[in-house]
């Protein structure tokens, strides 16, 4: 049986494409492990797809001090190691990145091993670590028609991966069929939560009359789920 690794750590918009990915290959027969981060949220969602996980005890640099950088830095030198070792132990046919900082350790390590290596870029713009992967990745696959970049020449437009429980959902016309009731509002702010919107959304809700206000459920990160609360409370909105 062909084993495939994906590496996906920290946000929603790395971790869901891959596990839709992981469900239509070990639907085709393939083994799925996972390459992740000790502390992110993947630790949680991806067992629960019944998918063996290892983390890298690592996180990005930029953007927060000196000393988180070099203290970063030291982890990344580290994480080559640890990548070598469970590449050693899984012994994966193919690698995929999915784009975030766990992905540079995982594919330059894979690439030394002589593994194939594949990135996904759902954004319309390189990510970075796509970036970085490019020129040793023998395909990057884009969500979106964009600027390759660096990934010109090897570069497909496949349009991003999506879970079967998202492909079953039913379509509008019987999900609102004879519905009743106020409006209802769904607020998604990416799997961290989006501070503008927990910002301005409470705010705007409480400008509207009580009669006519929708009924409102807004997702929304562990990080700002209490202040978020604290805001709907203040607005005297129930949501």
């Amino acid at each position: 049986m062909k084993r495939l690794m994906i590496m996906a750590a920290g946000t929603g918009g790395h971790i869901f494409p891959g596990i839709a990915i992981a469900q239509t290959m070990r639907a085709r027969g393939w083994d799925v492990c996972w390459l992740g981060t000790a502390g992110g949220m993947e630790q949680d969602l991806v067992p629960r797809h019944g998918i063996e996980i290892d983390a890298l005890d690592f996180s990005g640099m930029r953007g927060k001090g000196l000393q988180h950088t070099l203290a970063g830095a030291f982890k990344l030198t580290r994480s080559f190691a640890s990548c070598l070792r469970i590449l050693a132990r899984r012994k994966p046919d193919l690698v995929l990145g999915m784009g975030g900082y766990v992905t540079v350790p995982g594919g330059m390590m894979a690439r030394l091993r002589g593994i194939p290596l594949v990135l996904v870029n759902a954004d319309a713009a390189l990510l970075l670590s796509n970036k970085t992967l490019a020129p040793l990745a023998q395909r990057v696959l884009f969500g979106f028609p964009a600027d390759f970049g660096r990934a010109a020449g090897k570069a497909s437009v496949t349009g991003n991966p999506v879970r079967q429980e998202i492909l079953d959902v039913a379509p509008p016309q019987a999900r609102f069929d004879q519905r009743s009731g106020p409006l209802r509002i769904l607020v998604v702010g990416g799997s961290l939560g989006a501070k503008a919107l927990n910002d301005s959304v409470p705010a705007a809700l409480a400008l509207m009359p009580p009669a006519t206000r929708p009924t409102v459920t807004h997702q929304s990160g562990k990080k700002n789920i209490d202040a978020l609360r604290a805001s709907y409370v203040a607005a005297g909105i129930d949501a």
